[in-house]
């Protein structure tokens, strides 16, 4: 069972079913009667306003299309910057993004800490390498999070055994993108 405290004395209790039980989810609310769990999301009037400014993907569709336009901007910058600093671009290099905010490379080049630096000096190529690794992470938080949905509707139970890592503290998408001739391979995973 899992119960959070909301304002307003308002309680929620939600019970997991134990295997072979057929017992339906149910929420509580103080002062009503047991119902069939429903969710309710409400949207604030600040997400609206980012909603309909443009600055914040909305759907998977717009948050694709934001990581394409990010990637190829990105692919773009980096040719031009191996070609100032004389790298070649079959070299394989690993970008992420450290908890610091600064752009971590490392690769087959000995150039990969020059690279670093140059990434890090430039505002606009940095910032989009973190907007790329943000788009990236959330991109697969949505598409976990749309199988968990999925999942849970079929069979809650199995559902929560397959994606509980979802759920666990500490978890978080790890983020990291490597650049060979010329083109950006992005990889995610839960650690």
């Amino acid at each position: 069972m899992i119960n959070s405290v909301m304002p307003a004395s308002y309680v929620q209790s939600v019970m997991f079913p134990q295997q072979n039980s057929s017992q339906p989810l149910t929420e509580t609310y103080s002062g009503s009667e047991n119902k069939p769990a429903t969710d309710i999301v409400t949207i604030s009037d600040e997400s609206r306003l980012l909603s309909v400014s443009g600055s914040f993907p909305t759907s998977i569709e717009e948050l694709e299309q934001s990581l394409a336009n990010t990637t190829a901007f990105v692919e773009k910058r980096l040719k031009s910057l191996y070609q100032q600093l004389g790298i070649d671009s079959g070299s394989k290099m690993d970008f992420s993004v450290g908890y610091d905010g600064k752009i971590q490379v490392n690769g087959e080049s000995p150039d990969a800490k020059r690279l670093a630096e140059a990434i890090n000096e430039d505002e606009e190529l940095s910032n989009s390498i973190r907007r790329m690794s943000a788009d990236a992470g959330l991109l697969e938080a949505f598409k976990q999070a749309q199988e968990f949905n999925e999942a849970y509707e079929k069979d809650p139970v199995a559902a929560l055994q397959r994606y509980g890592f979802l759920f666990e503290d500490g978890r978080e998408c790890n983020v990291s993108f490597s650049m060979q001739d010329g083109a950006i391979d992005i990889t995610t995973a839960y650690i």
